[in-house]
């Protein structure tokens, strides 16, 4: 419903679909992300961002809210712009300054494309906690002996990082199918 309003908003205010598309839900975000000169995540709450993600690892510039993991991927300014949550004018002039200044537009895409470089890819970031989370739930002599508190403060740990271990590896496993379907 919302995005139907949103469609006849953008032809009431003259504005044509070259400028801005309104996709809707999308699987297979790779082709849109590859067309695109500039990625808005204009969330009020996020959890991890997938979406964010794929962007910056596509070398797109970024604008975001300072919800959720966005301020953790974007140093402001740097390798994208970050903008408070639910404050419309703030987003639109980031907007705004990236549509119009190419240059700034540029040297923000060259730094998101030279931090991929250097930083571990989504995917190896998952594995290690996944490796992470596994070393810990293999060693069941230390919770054998364990006793009392100890032990129970032990299960409690092991029952967060199982469910860290199964957040990740849902991830990991939409990371590998957009990878393999590349």
């Amino acid at each position: 419903r919302d995005l139907h309003r949103l469609i006849r908003r953008q032809r009431q205010m003259c504005i044509r679909d070259r400028y801005v598309r309104f996709m809707g839900h999308q699987i297979d975000t790779t082709g849109c992300l590859a067309a695109s000169d500039v990625f808005v995540l204009s969330s009020r709450s996020e959890g991890y961002g997938n979406v964010l993600v794929e962007a910056l690892s596509q070398g797109l510039p970024c604008i975001a809210t300072k919800v959720g993991y966005a301020p953790e991927c974007i140093r402001n300014g740097v390798d994208g712009l970050l903008v408070e949550r639910a404050n419309p004018e703030q987003l639109s002039n980031a907007m705004i300054s990236l549509v119009k200044d190419q240059g700034m537009r540029l040297r923000i895409a060259n730094a998101v494309r030279e931090k991929k470089k250097y930083a571990p890819t989504f995917l190896e970031h998952g594995n290690q906690h996944v490796e992470i989370c596994r070393r810990l739930l293999s060693n069941t002599e230390e919770i054998e002996r364990a006793t009392g508190t100890a032990r129970s403060k032990m299960r409690r740990r092991i029952k967060r990082l199982a469910r860290l271990l199964m957040r990740y590896m849902g991830v990991i496993r939409l990371f590998q199918y957009i990878h393999r379907n590349k």
